[in-house]
């Protein structure tokens, strides 16, 4: 019986690779090789025989499955542009920070370095990044304060990146938050200037290693106002760099005594 059936479906060798067997399907009628799938149709023998339903189903949903991918990976990225341009606004940083960002996490991504952590805070961390290689001063504060995350997660997150893309970060420096402060407290270019110069001479007498540089900027910037009579209060200062006015005493107090500057409160 079983030999029958084989005769009937078994036609003839495949004249196209002479290996396999012509077999007739018995449902669909068509004519193929059970070896390279070359087939029969209108009595003209093609190379490639049409994939069977399961195959093309199998196919089809390996390519739906690519294109959810490609779709998520796509709405990921353009969820990421818009955190990246979020930031840059509210903390009034220039493009070419945010150019900066983007390279930042478009290589993290690329890198594969987004996996198992939230857009918000790889986002935050390459805007970071980015305003230190930029040479644009924010403290990590600053960017914490106007994302979504912590400023824990952020500074692990920041180095995180720092580390497996190996990143050309150059240290903070005290004088990088003159200007901003300075502007923040209404003060004069030769205050600045004044802060500046405080602040290279305590940098030549290692006086600012180890220590915050936005403590540093600030307790220069309240010397620099108090020689040139544009006085602000330590409250006033304090609020300005974020600061504690505790830590600005002690700052500037550890300046004035190490410089010999005597500052004046009457």
């Amino acid at each position: 019986m079983a030999d029958t059936r084989e005769k009937a479906e078994r036609v003839e060798s495949c004249p196209y690779c002479d290996r396999g067997y012509l077999i007739r399907n018995p449902v669909t009628n068509q004519i193929a090789c059970n070896v390279c799938g070359a087939y029969f149709e209108k009595g003209i023998l093609y190379r490639n025989s049409p994939e069977p339903a399961g195959v093309q189903l199998f196919r089809l949903r390996k390519w739906q499955q690519r294109i959810r991918v490609r779709n998520a990976a796509e709405r990921n990225l353009a969820f990421a542009m818009s955190e990246l341009d979020r930031l840059t606004i509210a903390n009034s940083l220039p493009r070419t920070v945010k150019e900066t960002a983007s390279k930042i996490y478009r290589k993290a991504v690329s890198r594969n370095l987004v996996r198992g952590r939230s857009i918000e805070s790889i986002g935050a961390a390459s805007v970071y990044s980015a305003c230190r290689i930029c040479g644009v001063p924010r403290t990590i504060d600053d960017i914490a304060e106007t994302s979504h995350i912590g400023k824990k997660e952020l500074g692990k997150t920041y180095r995180y990146l720092s580390r497996e893309l190996k990143l050309s970060i150059k240290p903070a420096q005290p004088q990088d938050y003159v200007q901003r402060y300075g502007s923040v407290l209404k003060l004069s270019e030769n205050t600045k200037r004044k802060a500046i110069s405080i602040l290279d001479e305590a940098t030549e007498k290692d006086l600012t290693s180890g220590l915050g540089p936005s403590g540093i900027s600030a307790a220069a910037l309240y010397i620099a106002a108090n020689l040139t009579g544009e006085r602000r209060s330590q409250r006033e200062v304090s609020i300005a760099a974020d600061i504690s006015e505790v830590t600005l005493r002690c700052r500037y107090k550890k300046l004035s005594e190490a410089l010999g500057i005597e500052l004046d409160f009457s």
